[in-house]
């Protein structure tokens, strides 16, 4: 009989097992060596004559509640591979479990699950799938998600579209399936729309493409789904909006929009007739969602007037938030918006926007006369105070107008530290502005200390700030001057209680060509005034410049983890970068590099093969990804990606294990490895 027969026989019926009843037996201290060894020899011999000592503890010997609580907070790849068919016992706890499944993190996991058996399947309800390494091609060979009966989530990163319908034609067999997520995705195809409204169960739907999506209703099949509570659409055109709300069905509460609009053109303004129909029931076929309270809409350059004939659709708003880029000052007028609301929006308890005015309008800006319009009435539905930030030095300058709890920009709180003219409708909840900031900017200008002193007098906090983006606008001379990079620091110091939270500091590439960048001297304060920086993003030339100074570079070597580098000039130098990638290889764990020159460059030949090979330790992701170019993508060409696939299979065959952990992917504009 096999040793796992026996074990099986012997654990063939459950027992709830008394927690009180373990128990756990403390070694002693050895802090005398002959006393210890002459207390186990007598416990050795003790035991040897009466047999009386109490048995080892062993893992069997839990409780099966005990099991219960450990088992949930382990990945079931690894429930798996350490547990499943230990004992029938085990097993039947683990079948007890309900699990997510993760097949987007490392390599050796993924390719564990896919070539084993899944004992698991019908347990699994949440499932997280990727394509960024051609693994849905792996999955969709090995696995049948049709067998996952109880799947109730799933989200699908980055698929191919001929990966995306393999797997979109089985969901409408999981009859629990309620979100799906689908992100990164080419949506334009007949095929995908059909197959998402087969999905009949569905309750939170996610869509988030890079190039606009195209639905597509001309199967005659196709009908409103009747349970969806969540819509998450994020770029799409206005008139593929508008003939999706007639589908969504009468249950959705809440929507999240993004409107794209063709590149190079205005968007065309709605025809109201087409609200009207909308408004009428099309016929009598079908209903708006008359049951929608919030809406979230991001779009650019839509007419206000536009803006308001969609909004009549959802007459039940309880909160409305949008963000937009405009030319049209009529947004920012808190008139206007009091008119509309009060006479379309009657239920609307909470406003949210985001308006960035560019052009002629924001130079003809009235100052803060414009905010302070809103303090007769905003109360009713603005929570808190309205921001207009004016960045004159912006060309053309640049007026924003927004509520502090929404969002400035990309979902990401945003405060200035020199530069801006802030004006707010009310001060009392100031702080709360400041609470929110994520990422703090410090603009630098060719201007003496007192003006900074003056810009900066009423100092704010800001305890949410890990970031900080020196952003310099000295186009003059080069700024080395030791009591203004004291000032900055010195006003820093003031403005955060603990400057540990700080862990990224961003130089970004700006314009124009004689922009000069901050201090080394600036730099190094920073570096020792906020010991946890470990993210580093600046260009190339700042970066071969900052380690001109010696202790930069023990500062750098010993902190980064992780680095962006832009090249945006001329080309690099080889002996160059391996001064730089020697100095981060020891802790290194992620590689940027942006490359905004003609590719390929023979250096980066060179120094690729040193990053894949395994000369930094620790690194886990590197990405090589060309910028645009005057406006237009760049691409790899044939040359590189035929050189690469050679330096790839040299790789493997000269070492095997470390070939066997890297997974790479080629894009038309991004080369990215994952380790």
């Amino acid at each position: 009989m096999s040793f796992l027969s026996c074990r099986w026989n012997s654990m063939a019926l459950l027992k709830l097992y008394d927690l009180e009843s373990l128990v756990i037996h403390q070694l002693p201290t050895p802090t005398d060596q002959d006393t210890s060894i002459s207390n186990v020899e007598k416990n050795e011999h003790n035991d040897w004559k009466t047999h009386t000592s109490p048995p080892k503890l062993n893992f069997e010997d839990l409780p099966n509640e005990l099991l219960l609580f450990i088992f949930q907070f382990l990945p079931i790849i690894d429930l798996q591979r350490a547990f499943y068919n230990l004992n029938l016992r085990i097993n039947t706890i683990c079948y007890s479990q309900e699990f997510k499944l993760d097949l987007t993190s490392l390599k050796p996991a993924f390719d564990y699950y896919c070539s084993s058996e899944q004992p698991f399947e019908s347990q699994i309800y949440s499932l997280k799938l990727s394509d960024e390494y051609d693994r849905l091609s792996l999955f969709n060979q090995h696995i049948d998600i049709s067998h996952f009966h109880h799947l109730r989530a799933i989200t699908i990163r980055q698929p191919s579209p001929e990966n995306l319908d393999q797997i979109l034609s089985k969901l409408h067999l999981l009859t629990e399936l309620s979100y799906l997520n689908i992100y990164g995705a080419l949506i334009q195809s007949p095929h995908i729309t059909t197959a998402l409204f087969s999905i009949r169960s569905l309750k939170c739907l996610i869509l988030y493409s890079f190039d606009p999506i195209v639905l597509d209703f001309t199967d005659i099949t196709i009908c409103a789904w009747t349970k969806l509570e969540y819509l998450e659409l994020h770029s799409c055109y206005m008139t593929s909006f508008l003939e999706l709300i007639k589908y969504i069905g009468p249950n959705v509460k809440r929507m999240k929009i993004h409107i794209n609009y063709k590149r190079r053109e205005n968007p065309a303004s709605i025809d109201e007739q087409i609200i009207n129909n909308l408004l009428s029931g099309d016929g009598g076929r079908f209903e708006i969602p008359i049951s929608l309270n919030r809406l979230d809409m991001s779009f650019y350059y839509l007419s206000l007037t536009d803006f308001h004939l969609v909004l009549k659709l959802f007459p039940n708003l309880r909160h409305l938030a949008f963000s937009t880029s405009t030319f049209d000052m009529n947004f920012a007028s808190a008139t206007m918006w009091y008119e509309f609301i009060t006479n379309n929006l009657l239920e609307l308890k909470k406003f949210q926007f985001y308006i960035q005015v560019t052009g002629d309008a924001a130079q003809r800006c009235p100052a803060p006369g414009l905010v302070e319009l809103f303090n007769e009435n905003h109360d009713k539905w603005i929570q808190g105070p309205v921001i207009m930030n004016y960045n004159h030095p912006l060309k053309p300058p640049t007026l924003e107008l927004y509520t502090y709890s929404q969002s400035a920009w990309k979902g990401k709180y945003y405060a200035e530290f020199y530069g801006n003219e802030t004006y707010i409708s009310t001060k009392s909840n100031i702080m709360d502005i400041y609470d929110n900031a994520k990422t703090l900017r410090i603009t630098l200008n060719d201007n003496n200390n007192e003006q900074l002193t003056l810009l900066n007098q009423n100092k704010a906090n800001y305890p949410k700030v890990t970031t900080i983006r020196l952003h310099s606008q000295m186009t003059r001379s080069a700024r080395e001057n030791d009591s203004m990079n004291s000032l900055i620091c010195s006003d820093l110091k003031m403005c955060f209680a603990d400057l540990s939270k700080i862990t990224g500091l961003d130089i970004p590439v700006n314009q124009p060509t004689n922009f000069n960048f901050p201090s080394r001297t600036l730099v190094r304060r920073l570096l020792c005034i906020m010991p946890k920086i470990s993210r580093l993003s600046l260009p190339y030339s700042y970066l071969l410049d900052l380690f001109k100074a010696p202790l930069v570079i023990h500062m750098l070597k010993k902190r980064i983890d992780s680095v962006s580098i832009t090249f945006n000039s001329d080309p690099p130098l080889l002996q160059d970068i391996n001064v730089f990638l020697d100095g981060f290889s020891t802790n290194l764990r992620y590689l940027y590099m942006i490359v905004d020159t003609t590719f390929p460059v023979d250096n980066f030949y060179a120094i690729l093969p040193s990053i894949l090979d395994g000369k930094f330790t620790k690194l886990r992701f590197f990405s090589l990804k060309l910028s645009k170019l005057q406006g237009a993508p760049q691409t790899f060409s044939t040359e590189f990606k035929l050189w690469l696939k050679v330096c790839l299979t040299i790789m493997i065959k000269n070492d095997k294990k470390r070939s066997s952990a890297i997974e790479f992917n080629i894009k038309d504009s991004e080369f990215a490895a994952a380790f």
